[in-house]
């Protein structure tokens, strides 16, 4: 199939008269099944040519812009067109679960959305869960009429069968447990293998660079790579998501090789799986003066157990039992613009910050990820420091944690 490649917009169906199909780069790096479902659900969009109906409610809405229940009508019929796609798809890849697993997938990756009327896999929040639920045969009305019919022909069947009496009764077979097929030259996520990839006993840690050692600099690594089936990490797909220096990152592709892990397996065989990992480089005092010599050391986090709680350490998301999050009584959104909502423009901002144990954010870890305006990113900064968080917790313990969070900067009446 013909698709055009983004940087992060899709997957969907985007335009009128082409309906051109647009996937995000890191879709290419889905196996070829997850990558023909994407696929199969933006082609059924276009065989319906839904991006016509979406913009023809678009139209009539922006023609009658005070009438409340043609609002309603255009984000239900938004869902439905959706809703019908899924059970298309699902016809020609029934497995719910897994189909389930890459919308959630999907939905977390997504960063930038495409027009109104253009239909994609991913949705708001409340329409996906409503996508998904309608994926289980009980919530669907055909399905409800079927169980009640079923249910009353069970019955006469069964009082049927109480009348009757077998002369040669035998006991049934038994089946085979179904097996779960694996393909060894496929690349797994986390999600999907029974068994993740971990650490084996007895790695060596990366060197701390001898420069930023005497500078007293301390820094992080976030990398990406894949771990084949022996449980090496084939440098071929190394990645580094985030790096707080070169040498450090130089320092990681040097030890890497001669990590070990425990390969992960699906239904009991060893498949190779993609693995971030992060890389900790932290000075510690050898001494009891200021002035004494200080030694650093990198460490490891292991993929397995519990992650050892460590106040002075800042975790990512996926280290922490317990991720932060906004407190109920923190104070109001960043106020939005004047010049801009005199405008009519909207717009967003993508923030990383630091929030400590205390579930404050720290100011001074401030980085902007993306802004479609300076004005909206001054606005961010502003409110931040009023802002307050619910600590992340590690073993019950209030930890530090980096946090990703969007400000959407949207106009209404």
């Amino acid at each position: 199939m013909h698709v055009c490649i983004s940087k992060n917009v899709g997957p969907a169906v985007v335009g009128l008269r082409s309906m051109e199909v647009v996937v995000p780069e890191w879709i290419t790096a889905l196996d070829a099944s997850l990558r023909a479902i994407v696929l199969r659900h933006e082609e059924e969009h276009r065989i319906a040519r839904d991006p016509h109906l979406l913009f023809m409610s678009t139209v009539a809405v922006a023609l009658m812009p005070w009438n409340v229940a043609l609002w309603i009508q255009a984000r239900r019929l938004r869902l439905a067109v959706e809703m019908d796609c899924d059970a298309r798809v699902l016809r020609a890849h029934p497995s719910t679960e897994r189909y389930g697993l890459l919308m959630l997938t999907i939905a977390q990756r997504r960063s930038i959305a495409p027009p109104l009327f253009a239909p994609m896999l991913s949705e708001p929040t409340s329409h996906l869960e409503r996508r998904i639920l309608a994926m289980q045969p009980s919530t669907r009305r055909l399905a409800r009429l079927t169980i009640v019919g079923g249910t009353f022909v069970a019955a006469g069947a069964l009082l049927f069968a109480c009348a009757l009496q077998s002369d040669n009764p035998t006991q049934p077979r038994p089946t085979k447990s179904a097996q779960v097929s694996y393909n060894p030259s496929t690349t797994y996520f986390e999600f999907q293998v029974t068994k993740q990839v971990s650490l084996s006993a007895g790695n060596p840690s990366p060197r701390y660079p001898d420069v930023l050692r005497s500078g007293n600099i301390e820094g992080n690594v976030l990398a990406q790579f894949v771990v084949d089936t022996l449980g090496r990490a084939d440098m071929a797909e190394f990645k580094v998501l985030k790096s707080d220096h070169d040498l450090f990152t130089a320092a990681v592709k040097s030890v890497l090789p001669m990590t070990k892990f425990n390969p992960a397996e699906l239904g009991g065989h060893k498949v190779k799986q993609l693995v971030q990992m992060p890389f900790q480089f932290t000075l510690s005092k050898n001494g009891v003066t200021n002035s004494a010599p200080r030694t650093g050391a990198a460490t490891l986090t292991r993929a397995d157990g519990p992650v050892p709680v460590n106040d002075r350490q800042t975790y990512f998301e996926f280290q922490v039992e317990q991720a932060a999050t906004v407190h109920a009584g923190t104070a109001a959104s960043p106020k939005y613009p004047a010049e801009l909502r005199a405008a009519n423009i909207s717009g967003e901002v993508l923030a990383q910050f630091t929030v400590d144990t205390t579930g404050a954010p720290v100011v001074g870890t401030l980085k902007i990820l993306k802004s479609t305006h300076d004005l909206f990113t001054q606005s961010v900064r502003e409110a931040l420091p009023t802002m307050r968080f619910n600590p992340a917790l590690v073993g019950g313990k209030a930890v530090r944690q980096v946090v990703q969070m969007p400000f959407n900067f949207n106009l209404s009446k």
